[in-house]
């Protein structure tokens, strides 16, 4: 089943239709009071890494679902156009871009990375892997985009490679801290966000 899907803009981010959808797909969908309250949850933890996107940007807002699996999904493309966009990747790249808090932040600043860095050229260039483009700290490394293999980020290699250094850096045992406390961390199934064509999305599973 697939929900009617909700535009979202930089302008108008449609959060009270997109709490709404996700209240009457639950229902529709006969959900049990726990799986429908962590449907809900989930789809506040979108609206809040939409709420927080800085760059210019138009897409929709969607859940699908198969047999028991829930898919919440955005799907945007990015508006900047190109001076903005240097200045933009520029600032990203000094350091001096606002710092993420949260892991939902985390993702934010991955969504908001793989929006300005799209290439046609370097779409057809990429392959499908697992690389991680940031540091354990959770920074994104703007420039790594341009070499980097993958077009998918998810939670779950994520989790993986932070749980394999936690015993030996601090930023580690900071970002473990930060995803223990996570609605997101602890609820979904996974998060993938990744290039589909011209257009970047976000998908929290459960």
């Amino acid at each position: 089943m697939i929900s009617d899907r909700i535009k979202v803009t930089s302008e108008e981010k449609n959060i009270e239709s997109i709490l709404e959808l996700t209240e009457r797909f639950a229902k529709v969908s006969g959900l049990e009071s726990k799986k429908a309250l962590h449907l809900l949850l989930l789809s506040e933890e979108l609206v809040g890494l939409i709420s927080g996107i800085t760059t210019d940007f138009s897409g929709e807002f969607w859940i699908e679902s198969t047999d028991d699996v829930y898919n919440i999904c955005m799907e945007a493309e990015t508006l900047v156009n190109k001076k903005k966009r240097d200045d933009l990747l520029a600032l990203s790249s000094s350091g001096e871009n606002i710092k993420v808090k949260g892991i939902m932040g985390r993702i934010r600043g991955i969504f908001e990375g793989f929006m300005l860095t799209y290439d046609e050229y370097d779409q057809r260039n990429l392959m499908m892997t697992q690389a991680v483009p940031y540091s354990v700290g959770g920074m994104v490394d703007i420039g790594a985009y341009r070499s980097m293999e993958s077009q998918v980020w998810t939670l779950s290699q994520f989790k993986s490679n932070i749980e394999e250094k936690k015993g030996e850096e601090q930023q580690a045992m900071d970002v473990w801290d930060e995803l223990e406390k996570s609605v997101v961390a602890k609820i979904a199934d996974d998060v993938e966000v990744g290039i589909r064509g011209s257009k970047v999305d976000v998908i929290i599973r459960k």
